[in-house]
């Protein structure tokens, strides 16, 4: 079953297990552990809905750990397009020979 990355879906998840949506993976899987203890049917034999009630805890656990191990690979991607020292400073050089050539062609060469 394919997982959505909505993050509507992400605050439902954290809704469901009773943490905020800016908690850390630790704070979810803290939760998650809290929950599925307490509605387990093998430990709650007494609560009726629990079997039901797990099930939507592991998948909104599930969904929450995919959304945020997607963001995380998200940003890792987004850091490795930034340039490095060495690009910005061959752009900087390139821009100024670009603007060193507009003031020449405009002005005139007064050097």
């Amino acid at each position: 079953m394919p997982l959505s990355l909505d993050t509507e879906d992400f605050r439902h998840s954290c809704t469901t297990l009773n943490v905020s949506p800016r908690a850390s993976l630790k704070e979810i899987k803290v939760a998650y552990r809290q929950m599925a203890r307490l509605y387990h049917p093998d430990l709650n034999p007494q609560k009726q809905d629990a079997e039901e009630a797990l099930k939507e805890i592991n998948i909104a656990y599930e969904k929450a750990c995919h959304y945020l191990s997607r963001s995380c690979q998200q940003h890792s991607v987004m850091a490795e397009k930034l340039p490095t020292g060495k690009q910005m400073a061959a752009d900087r050089t390139t821009q100024k020979a670009v603007y060193s050539t507009f003031v020449d062609a405009l002005f005139g060469n007064f050097r």
